[in-house]
């Protein structure tokens, strides 16, 4: 199997790795993994499906991909990686943190995906409960369509394709979401979503805003998930995750150095931020800035079903 691959010239730092985090479920993703400094990542697109990789060295952008989509997948890397993101306008300023952070790490940029029903799939998936539980969940629902990658001979474990909207209905009829750890609200939304794929993806044609009204329509999707999923697809530069468990202790700790915060405390501490506060938010998760935690860990609720092979 013999790759395509193509190349662009940097003008400056690009951490592939850190833009593209949010694309993935952790290590343990089965449509992605990372390796000697590669990103490796499953596609779905018109013409087919595709393994992509894509990495640095010195001041160039080098990227390969396999498959029927190959050429469709190299198209996609620059606004993949945030080659293509815009930070023109953004005044780190606001906070003395992000300013270090956007100094230090100057390579740190929003990536846009392209696809909103894929990362749809992942936010639904984390309505509600733990990170641990929609990474079991996204991982069973990944193994149940079985839509293997054309993927070279790097990895001992498979590549799976993302899970197209007609497999994932398939997996979730009858007791299927249960088998895969997903509760019935959540498999609710999921339905709702892939039953207007085709229309939820071509809100990429438009702004973020709109796309983020347009999502919220659907039953079951609020601004939480509408947020969490424009940011990974289109790149959204000023989305915020209000309702996020931790991320308004996060912000609230590294901004006003408070351990805990509300979601309005985060959105007031972000404003000055605006129209970039998904960048700030991005910069304050590099850093590392953590608020302290106080008592046990929350434990799994027991309402929501384990995966199961």
């Amino acid at each position: 199997m013999n790759p395509i691959g193509a190349a662009w010239a940097l003008d400056g730092p690009l951490d592939v790795v850190t833009n593209t985090a949010l694309t993935r479920t952790a290590r343990a993703d089965p449509t992605g993994f990372l390796r000697d400094g590669r990103v490796w990542r499953a596609s779905r697109h018109p013409s087919g499906p595709a393994t992509l990789s894509f990495w640095t060295t010195g001041s160039v952008l080098r990227a390969e991909a396999w498959g029927p989509g190959a050429e469709e997948a190299l198209v996609a890397v620059p606004a993949l990686t945030g080659l293509t993101d815009d930070p023109s306008g953004f005044e780190p300023s606001g906070h003395w943190l992000v300013h270090d952070v956007a100094r230090a790490r100057p390579g740190v940029r929003l990536s846009a995906t392209g696809s909103i029903f894929d990362a749809a799939v992942r936010a639904i998936l984390g309505q509600k409960v733990t990170g641990l539980q929609a990474k079991r969940s996204f991982q069973a629902l990944a193994r149940r369509c079985d839509d293997r990658a054309p993927l070279p001979v790097v990895s001992r474990r498979p590549l799976f394709l993302p899970p197209p909207p007609d497999e994932t209905l398939r997996a979730l009829a009858g007791h299927g979401a249960t088998t895969l750890g997903i509760d019935a609200t959540r498999a609710a939304v999921l339905r709702e979503v892939a039953n207007v794929a085709d229309h939820v993806d071509a809100l990429t044609r438009g702004s973020a805003q709109d796309a983020r009204a347009a999502l919220e329509r659907i039953p079951g999707l609020g601004p939480w998930t509408s947020n969490e999923i424009t940011v990974v697809a289109m790149a959204d530069a000023d989305a915020v995750s209000v309702g996020d468990y931790h991320l308004k202790n996060i912000v609230s700790f590294a901004l006003a150095d408070e351990p805990r915060g509300t979601d309005e405390r985060m959105v007031e501490l972000l404003e000055v931020f605006r129209p970039h506060r998904a960048r700030a938010v991005r910069l304050i998760e590099v850093s590392g800035v953590r608020p302290p935690r106080y008592g046990p860990r929350m434990d799994v609720p027991a309402h929501v079903p384990v995966p199961r092979p």
